[in-house]
C-alpha cells in the first residue's frame, strides 16, 4: 500500500489529512497538560512533539483558538 493511497483512506475515514489529526491530538494533548500541570509552556511543546515553539503556538492557536499562555491563564 502506498502512503498516497493510505493518506487517501485515512482522509475518508476521518474526514481530515493525518498531519492535521495529529498536530490536533498534540494540541489537544498540550492543553490538558497545560490545564493540570506547572511544566513550562516550552517543556509542554517539546513533550507534545512540537520540536519549534513558533509552530506549536501556531497550531495552538490554529486549534484552540488562543495562546497557549492564553489558555494556562484562562483556565
Amino acid at each position: 500500500m502506498s502512503k498516497e493511497h493510505l493518506c487517501c483512506i485515512f482522509r475518508d475515514i476521518s474526514d481530515t489529512s493525518p498531519i492535521v489529526y495529529l498536530n490536533r491530538y498534540r494540541t489537544t494533548q498540550s492543553a490538558y497538560m497545560l490545564r493540570n500541570t506547572n511544566k513550562s509552556i516550552s517543556e509542554i511543546s517539546f513533550l507534545c512533539g512540537f520540536n519549534n515553539g513558533s509552530y506549536f503556538d501556531k497550531m495552538f492557536m490554529r486549534f484552540m483558538k488562543c495562546t497557549p499562555s492564553e489558555y494556562r491563564n484562562k483556565k
